[in-house]
């Protein structure tokens, strides 16, 4: 793994543990070769996960979400995968999901020969997406990058930000791996807007996207169905 990835990675685990929601492993060290580099965190034995570890998982984000911000961003950019993630200071929402998020991948997805017709989504998406404060999230938060540790959910490979919380809604839901629980406990605790599922594909754009620019022309269907949705 480049270097580069392993340090944004590193100050990102250490922002996550700085808000004390999640547990997040404990790093060991660094091991380095000639060619690759990568953190050495100590083990975590997995344990089976039941309802009140995701009632403790739903809790533990809103925590975490409940970390904010007066803009959008951070202060240094950092990964997506092993994609760039570009993290300018925005005022809003909309300027940060839009410029910091989406537009970056597609000006990739475009360079790599998929075209995609934008203009009419971004326009409509500034009346869908609300005025919020910003929310310290995970960033990457797939069923992948969670452990059942002995003591509770442990995150691991963040993509951190002071961002849109319902951004990490929206990859848990994306490839599933999360019960319905965990979403009803964490609706029960934080101030979402009524139709706040039904819109959760408007920030799984932006991760559809990123597997796009990652994996290839698979993911096309899913990114066209969105904007064609929302144009």
């Amino acid at each position: 793994m480049k270097i580069e990835s392993l340090q944004s990675e590193l100050k990102g685990l250490k922002l996550l543990a700085s808000t004390r929601s999640f547990q997040i492993p404990e790093l060991a060290g660094e091991f380095t070769t000639d060619s690759s580099t990568a953190l050495v965190m100590r083990y975590v034995e997995s344990t089976p996960t039941d309802d009140s570890f995701w009632e403790a998982f739903a809790e533990q984000l809103s925590k975490l979400h409940s970390n904010t911000h007066r803009n959008f961003g951070l202060d240094h950019d950092n990964f997506i995968g092993s994609l760039p993630q570009q993290n300018s200071w925005q005022h809003s929402a909309v300027e940060h999901y839009i410029s910091d998020r989406v537009e970056p991948q597609i000006k990739w997805a475009h360079d790599a020969g998929f075209p995609l017709r934008t203009a009419t989504f971004f326009k409509n998406i500034e009346q869908l997406i609300p005025t919020q404060r910003p929310a310290l999230i995970h960033g990457d938060l797939w069923n992948g990058n969670y452990l059942a540790g002995p003591d509770g959910p442990v995150l691991i490979d963040p993509a951190v930000g002071y961002s849109i919380a319902q951004m990490d809604l929206a990859m848990m839901d994306l490839f599933g791996g999360f019960p319905d629980l965990v979403f009803e406990c964490y609706a029960s605790k934080s101030k979402l807007p009524s139709n706040w599922r039904s819109q959760l594909d408007i920030y799984q754009l932006y991760y559809l996207l990123a597997h796009l620019n990652l994996f290839g022309s698979s993911y096309l269907a899913g990114v066209q169905r969105i904007l064609s949705k929302y144009s």
